[in-house]
């Protein structure tokens, strides 16, 4: 009996040490992932995203998720080149980053890249360039100018990484533009970009071959990296209705306002459109105070309704008492004028009235833009102004940038705005466009009158 006993003890004994033998292998493996994984992230592996396993599921439990080796390209960390992602483990991937992100420095803008496997592949195919080497080309020169920028970017653009994807992880363009704007949910970055199909830069119009840069390219990061607006927006084209505003002024001048070729706001600013190169001082500002908190700006805002409450235009003393109109833009109502952001001018002028002894007129500015139903004021943030001189009419565009700038100046309760008005002989491509904004005194004997 007592023999019995012993040998049962002793294979007891035997089991609970082989036991603890493979109990030790698994807690040593275990350890051996996790150091690698403080050691850096280029090698490392991290847990399957699936649900904490009940214990009669543990002898079958999926084996650990790889997160797949990033490699440096041509001074582009990239995800995926030897194997692009599927959507499972691209999602794995984001949480893997957003688990330790990378710093994000105050006045400084981050961008994550993707591309489909056959974008990547067919870009390397057919040009003597890596798609890396091509977007940091391209970063480069962004970065040069928001750093050269009035006011400044300080910390510029910075790039992250290159992720390669299977084609089929984005059901369309709009599913990775949407992605795009919330910066595929990395932590560490502003926004993204995503390379879908077949890129070929020199069959787009706003292709640079001297440059080897694609400006519609860097156009588009304003929208998915910076979350700013197309200023061309505010362009207006009238579909034709009622003349009074426009009568006895010539073609250069009716009917049309190109908000996207004003000299003085948006000429070859890349954030206006496409064609430019170069970051102008609105979008500058823009930049800025969205860095710093003072502005909300997502995908869908931009212009926002910030005017002075009381605005002064003064047109100089040759216009002394002059009757003056102002009519502002609305929603086009036409069914078949349909081109960007289709606007016509009310027939009812928002102000009419006369200037003053200084060929001035004080106008409510607040009121402007306020009531707009678009958080971007693109259908109504447009004015034309009509000031007559005998039988005369003198003319003169307006949008809403030019009372942001003022606002953003530090005119946030009142500000005189001298600028010209225009002939019909005037070119309004080499027109002075440009606005002077001083402090309003209200004291003196002059004061303008508030228009009805």
């Amino acid at each position: 009996m007592r023999t019995t006993t012993a040998r049962v003890v002793k294979a007891f004994i035997l089991v609970y040490a082989a036991m603890g033998i493979l109990g030790g292998v698994v807690l040593n493996r275990y350890l051996e992932e996790h150091q690698t994984v403080a050691a850096g992230r280029v090698e490392t592996q991290i847990p399957a995203s699936s649900p904490t396993p009940t214990p009669e599921l543990l002898p079958t439990a999926a084996p650990p998720a790889v997160v797949p080796i990033a490699k440096e390209i041509d001074g582009l960390l990239t995800y995926g080149e030897d194997k692009p992602l599927t959507a499972d483990e691209f999602a794995e991937l984001v949480k893997y980053l957003n688990s330790d992100p990378l710093p994000i420095s105050a006045d400084t803008y981050y961008v994550t890249f993707l591309a489909t496997e056959s974008s990547y592949r067919t870009f390397l195919q057919d040009y003597d360039e890596s798609l890396q080497s091509y977007l940091l080309r391209h970063v480069a020169w962004a970065d040069r100018e928001f750093k050269a920028a009035n006011p400044p970017v300080e910390g510029g653009l910075v790039p992250r990484r290159l992720i390669i994807v299977d084609d089929d992880v984005f059901e369309s363009e709009n599913v990775a533009r949407g992605y795009d704007y919330s910066a595929q949910g990395l932590a560490d970055s502003n926004g993204s970009w995503t390379f879908m199909g077949v890129y070929r830069p020199e069959t787009y119009f706003y292709y640079k071959p001297d440059l080897r840069l694609d400006a519609g390219l860097i156009h588009e990061w304003i929208h998915t990296v910076f979350h700013l607006p197309d200023h061309y927006g505010l362009d207006f084209y009238d579909p034709g209705g009622g003349d009074a505003f426009f009568e006895g002024i010539n073609e250069w001048w009716r009917r049309t306002y190109l908000a996207s070729a004003r000299p003085d706001i948006s000429r070859n600013d890349f954030a206006m459109g496409g064609d430019g190169l170069t970051l102008r001082h609105y979008s500058a500002l823009q930049l800025s105070r969205q860095r710093r908190g003072e502005t909300v700006v997502d995908p869908t805002t931009g212009f926002p309704a910030q005017v002075p409450q009381r605005v002064v235009l003064d047109f100089g003393p040759e216009f002394a008492d002059a009757p003056i109109t102002i009519y502002q833009t609305k929603a086009s109502e036409n069914a078949n004028y349909k081109p960007y952001f289709a606007k016509e001018l009310s027939p009812d002028p928002i102000v009419a009235g006369r200037l003053d002894g200084l060929g001035r007129i004080l106008i409510a500015g607040e009121d402007l833009f306020r009531g707009s139903s678009q958080t971007v004021p693109y259908s109504d943030g447009v004015i034309f102004i009509r000031v007559e001189v005998g039988e005369a009419a003198w003319i003169r565009w307006m949008d809403i940038r030019d009372f942001n700038l003022a606002y953003w100046h530090g005119f946030t309760n009142s500000v005189l705005m001298k600028m010209k008005l225009a002939s019909f002989e005037d070119d309004p491509v080499s027109f002075d466009w440009s606005i002077v904004y001083e402090d309003a005194d209200f004291d003196g004997p002059d004061e303008p009158s508030v228009t009805p």
